[in-house]
């Protein structure tokens, strides 16, 4: 079965059924994937090494010396559903990962739900984790703008 990110992958001329199968590409469920990192509500330490960090680093010594690049909205999955305390810190986790690995990581969220001032500490707080925020327009044919989270 293939998701909306294979399929738009397909559609740019990627084959990613082929890179999938030789893990140029790896592809995790978010929803589930943040559910197997929680405890109590909360990002766990140790469940994020077993579940993420051991398959990048796994990812990383396999196709050294090229930069792993990965892409995820796993803190959008938990800031949607209102836990901003656990976006937060899942978000210090992935950061943590990248900083100590060097792997590249992007990270993709629904503005709409920051619009409101009461976000605004979150927003920011998420922001802080990050070198580079581009919005994306909500007009396709408007250009993107980038932003500096300090």
């Amino acid at each position: 079965k293939m998701n909306g990110l294979q399929r738009k992958l397909e559609e740019m001329g990627v084959d990613a059924r082929r890179a999938t199968s030789t893990r140029q590409l790896v592809l995790l469920d978010s929803a589930r994937t943040v559910e197997q990192l929680l405890t109590n509500g909360m990002p766990d330490a140790q469940r994020f090494r077993d579940v993420i960090a051991s398959q990048v680093e796994s990812m990383i010594d396999v196709w050294r010396p090229f930069q792993l690049h990965a892409f995820g909205d796993m803190v959008d999955v938990l800031y949607s559903r209102g836990d901003a305390d656990a976006a937060i810190e899942l978000e210090r986790l992935w950061d943590e990962l990248a900083s100590r690995t060097g792997f590249a990581l992007y990270c993709a969220y629904d503005a709409a739900q920051f619009s409101n001032d009461g976000h605004r500490s979150a927003f920011d707080a998420i922001c802080r984790h990050h070198d580079v925020i581009i919005r994306i327009p909500e007009k396709p044919d408007a250009g993107a703008e980038a932003i500096s989270p300090a």
